[in-house]
């Protein structure tokens, strides 16, 4: 899936708003853990996983978020989505599922009976049905990741407005 950038813009500095972020991941107000990443950016993630796996290979899915200053009092705010490795088994997963139902269905369509080869193919579409489902739940969380970080900022006063 490709990386959608969406920028807003607000009258405080890059500064106040990773203030702003940081003081309400570490008073549990947002429930969301937080890591600095690089040049002045921090992915931000949701403490509560949505599949636990052993071991951990951490969140499906993080929202990356850039603060800077383009002029005086002007900054900008970028959320772009970063997938997690999480994301990435899963969708090796569901290919290889899907890619080995197929050619079982395949293999019994040539050497035994068509109709039975129907029956295999449904392995195809469960695994498309799978991989729609957590791209769906991957969708959800980052929706749910940029609103909750939005409403931090306006519940500390910040008035933001999207640009783009």
């Amino acid at each position: 899936m490709k990386s959608k950038t969406i920028i807003y813009e607000t009258e405080v500095t890059p500064k106040v708003i990773y203030e702003v972020i940081t003081y309400d991941t570490n008073q549990n107000l947002i429930n969301l853990s937080i890591d600095p990443f690089e040049n002045s950016t921090y992915n931000v993630y949701s403490r509560s996983s949505f599949i636990l796996f052993k071991p951990n290979l951490g969140p499906l899915v993080k929202l990356n978020i850039e603060a800077k200053s383009v002029k005086d009092k002007l900054s900008q705010i970028q959320f772009k989505r970063i997938n997690g490795t999480t994301y990435y088994v899963q969708m090796i997963f569901s290919g290889l599922v899907g890619l080995i139902g197929f050619l079982i269905a395949i293999y019994i369509m040539d050497t035994r009976n068509f109709n039975e080869g129907i029956g295999f193919l449904t392995l195809t579409i469960f695994s498309m049905l799978y991989l729609l489902i957590i791209e769906s739940i991957v969708t959800y969380s980052i929706t749910s990741l940029k609103k909750r970080i939005i409403a931090a900022l306006k519940n500390s006063k910040i008035e933001i407005k999207k640009i783009g």
